[in-house]
C-alpha cells in the first residue's frame, strides 16, 4: 500500500526517478524484529544491508504487483547516485 501511495506522489511530481526504497522482504529470525537492539543484531543488520545494496534493483510494477528488475544496477549504484545529486 505504501509503494502504492508513494509511487503515485512521486509520479506526480514528476519525480519517479528519484524515488529509492530499500528493504527486503525475505528477513527472519532477529534481524526481522524493531525491537532487538542488541549489538550482534545490529552488526548482523549491518551484514544484511550490505548484501542487500548489492542486488539488483527493482521496481514494483503496481499494475501487475511484480518485481521489474534491472539486472546491471545495483540498489548501492542508485544510493551514491543520490546522494551525489
Amino acid at each position: 500500500m505504501v509503494d502504492f501511495h508513494l509511487s503515485g506522489v512521486f509520479q506526480a511530481l514528476h519525480s519517479e526517478n528519484n524515488y529509492l526504497q530499500i528493504q527486503d522482504d525475505a528477513l527472519n529470525g532477529t534481524v526481522s524484529s524493531v525491537d532487538i537492539a542488541t549489538e550482534r543484531n545490529l552488526e548482523d543488520l549491518v551484514k544484511v544491508s550490505e548484501e542487500l545494496l548489492k542486488k539488483p534493483v527493482s521496481r514494483v510494477n503496481l499494475e501487475t504487483g511484480l518485481q521489474n528488475y534491472f539486472p546491471k544496477r545495483s540498489d548501492f549504484v542508485r544510493l551514491n547516485h543520490h546522494m551525489d545529486a
